[in-house]
């Protein structure tokens, strides 16, 4: 079949988003189909109304409101300005097969053709856009959704009326967190699946092949933060680095601006080989945990707080399913030193494989 991918994946700077996209299209591809990546552009009132879904979510839940504005904590970091050394661009460019740029009316109106859509992965559904939910899929075609997540958000009233009318008529339903499939099966599909993020459906020899091997001669840390905000001091990792004799590679994403210490902007093949070679991961990333596990990383991760604590979910779902609650940050480093079952994870893994393969099968259509 000829499938075309909507996820996001245009962004300059964080390393998850576009790995991602580049997991599910060549699951997709793996499976014999020929797919492309549909370039969606979202304009400036896109934001906007994910803002206020946010506001309305938020006011539907007045325990959360409350908490927020008693913390009075979670601001953006400021935006980032040159990111081009990363080369994300290229890498897009290379991997995989892209649509020009186009506008929400520009697919609704002309959709680029093909014989089934996938939307996910990613946050995709954190505001209840159309394009995100494939409205502009002909009847004819094969509608799957893959992975999506609402990013922890809470729909309001009219965005449940929305969601419920754009999954009704999919193929197939499922979302990366167990709250989303509670939602969605709120909302009519009951057979909503409960599915890993893709880049979980790729092992660690997979992306070997594209990783880049660091020109670094030192045993190293490798410190991956995205611009959401977390309680936690930098200079942490430098203390416990120096006490272990260890290098510090820090890598921001996301927006996140560093004022204080030096950091690396890396391609996305040497992000891949700077996990690869780290002696211990420390991050706030959800993908920069999943590839710690996919490279069989001693890692912790650092939780997000205030207006992005929500976001926490994902976090919280994947190191369940994995029996290690344990590899988030709660105050102190020294856990990071402890051992990680990772036959456990690996089985894991392959069982989860299998499950994507037997549940996917209406992509086996001709």
């Amino acid at each position: 079949m000829n499938i075309g991918i909507v996820t996001f994946s245009q962004s300059n700077d964080n390393y998850g988003e576009v790995l991602q996209c580049y997991a599910l299209y060549k699951y997709v591809q793996s499976k014999g189909h020929h797919c492309f990546l549909l370039r969606y552009e979202q304009m400036p009132y896109t934001n906007f109304a994910l803002k206020a879904f946010t506001l309305l979510s938020l006011i539907t839940n007045p325990q959360r409101l409350f908490s927020l504005l008693k913390k009075r904590r979670g601001k953006m970091i400021p935006h980032a300005t040159d990111n081009t050394d990363r080369k994300f661009f290229e890498f897009r460019s290379k991997k995989m097969e892209c649509t020009a740029p186009l506008t929400k009316n520009e697919i609704l109106e002309n959709p680029p053709k093909a014989d089934a859509y996938i939307c996910g992965s990613d946050q995709i559904w954190a505001s209840p856009d159309p394009i995100m939910y494939l409205s502009f899929a002909p009847k004819d075609s094969i509608k799957c959704a893959f992975a999506p997540s609402f990013g922890g958000l809470t729909p309001n009233a009219y965005a449940r009326l929305l969601i419920r009318k754009y999954i009704k008529d999919f193929d197939f339903v499922s979302c990366r967190e167990m709250s989303g499939v509670k939602l969605c099966r709120e909302l009519g599909r009951e057979d909503t699946c409960l599915f890993p993020d893709p880049t979980l459906m790729h092992n660690a020899s997979f992306y070997s092949q594209i990783a880049q091997e660091p020109p670094v001669s030192d045993k190293y840390i490798l410190l991956y933060m995205l611009g959401n905000k977390s309680e936690f001091e930098i200079q942490a990792v430098y203390d416990f680095a120096h006490k272990e004799g260890l290098k510090v590679i820090y890598i921001t994403g996301q927006n996140r601006v560093e004022n204080y210490y030096s950091t690396t902007n890396a391609t996305i093949e040497e992000w891949l080989g700077l996990i690869k070679g780290a002696e211990y991961v420390i991050t706030n990333s959800f993908h920069g945990t999943v590839f710690s596990l996919i490279n069989h990383k001693k890692f912790l991760t650092i939780p997000l707080v205030g207006a992005y604590e929500r976001m926490n979910v994902r976090i919280h779902d994947l190191l369940s399913k994995f029996k290690l609650n344990n590899r988030l940050y709660r105050d102190s480093l020294s856990p990071i030193k402890e051992s990680i079952d990772f036959e456990y994870f690996d089985k894991e893994q392959q069982r989860l494989i299998a499950f994507v393969d037997q549940k996917l099968k209406i992509l086996r259509q001709s």
